[in-house]
């Protein structure tokens, strides 16, 4: 699923003009992707279940906050094409629609785009802004890992590059997972800077490590882990 260009501003315009009014929720935030079941605008229905296994990227806001959340949902898209199109992560855009009449939802429905690809979640209820806490009049971002645990959140009243670039280094690092580890233990008797029981990581701290431990004979000893460079 990729953003609609234009789903944000549409909503905006729209309950700007029938002046609804969508308040952040003030429920603790979760520690982990809800249980959930919600519609898009072509009434099609997904759940939590579908994104799992994958990183995923909710951009939500109300009324007010859908000018920052369409252009955080245009640059997030842009930098991270190349994860979307191998289908390492999930970016949805989520629209708090809480205090729309129940006879107006068609209309509404009606005003995001209509291209099958292009689909948004429309929360009727404000569950994600309540569950999370969103910050009206903000573009809310919410970053879960793999196993659904939320890593990351901020909330945005505008889109700056330099926010951009930080909030794409922080998704790329769920995509990617932990840098690689030289595993290896200390043999008894080894002399030198790792002899004794210090911790390992004291004598290369900082320091980046490709170096594995071996006696004369060559044999490799292996225990702990450091990064490596």
């Amino acid at each position: 699923m990729s953003l609609a260009p234009r789903t944000m501003k549409m909503i905006s315009g729209l309950l700007l003009c029938l002046g609804f009014f969508c308040c952040a929720g003030t429920s603790p935030r979760l520690g982990s992707l809800m249980t959930f079941e919600m519609e898009d605008q072509f009434r099609h229905s997904h759940s939590h279940a579908d994104f799992k296994g994958r990183v995923l990227v909710v951009i939500g806001s109300d009324r007010e906050g859908a000018p920052a959340a369409e252009n955080w949902g245009k640059a997030l898209s842009q930098a991270l094409k190349p994860e979307r199109d191998a289908g390492r992560l999930n970016l949805i855009g989520l629209s708090t629609l809480k205090g729309v009449p129940f006879f107006l939802k068609d209309y509404v429905r009606g005003k995001f785009s209509q291209n099958a690809g292009e689909w948004a979640l429309l929360d009727w209820k404000g569950l994600f802004a309540d569950s999370y806490g969103f910050v009206a009049g903000n573009a809310n971002v919410l970053v879960f890992d793999k196993e659904g645990v939320l890593v990351h959140q901020a909330h945005f009243s505008e889109c700056l590059p330099d926010q951009v670039l930080s909030l794409t280094a922080i998704i790329r690092s769920r995509i990617d997972g932990p840098p690689p580890v030289l595993e290896y233990v200390i043999p008894p008797g080894l002399t030198g800077p790792l002899a004794g029981t210090r911790p390992l990581n004291e004598d290369f701290a900082g320091t980046p490590v490709c170096t594995i431990l071996s006696t004369s004979s060559g044999e490799v000893f292996a225990t702990g882990s450091l990064p490596i460079g």
